[in-house]
């Protein structure tokens, strides 16, 4: 299981019990926020020509996907929607719980059922 601060970060974000639409949007821009100073760090480490990580490659090839992402869940996310999501037996909205087993059952590496051999 990986330990990293990035892995942790992601475990802790599943367990979040938001109760708010205005609460997860506010996390929701803070990791953006984050994401998008790691993308002009590594940027501007490319720019300089110094070596970045090979896995880093994914986000500066595919900023622009996260960020239109953000964007429009940020314009066109309704006040209500956690409310109206189908809850879990502790009240939470379902895709919580799914995201967290999905966060802490891995290795970090999310394939389709065709990958997995499920369908």
């Amino acid at each position: 299981m990986p330990t990293t601060l990035a892995w942790q970060n992601a475990l802790n974000l599943s367990r979040l019990q938001f109760r708010s639409t205005r609460l997860l949007l506010r996390r929701l821009r803070d990791n953006a926020q984050q994401i998008a100073l790691a993308y002009r760090t590594l940027a501007d480490l490319t720019a300089r020509r110094e070596q970045v990580p090979a896995e880093t490659e994914w986000l500066l090839d595919n900023y622009y996907i996260i960020d239109g992402a953000v964007t429009q869940a940020i314009e066109h996310l309704p006040s209500g929607y956690l409310r109206e999501l189908p809850s879990d037996e502790t009240g939470r909205p379902r895709v919580f719980s799914l995201a967290s087993d999905i966060v802490s059952g891995g290795d970090g590496n999310i394939s389709s059922g065709a990958d997995r051999g499920t369908s």
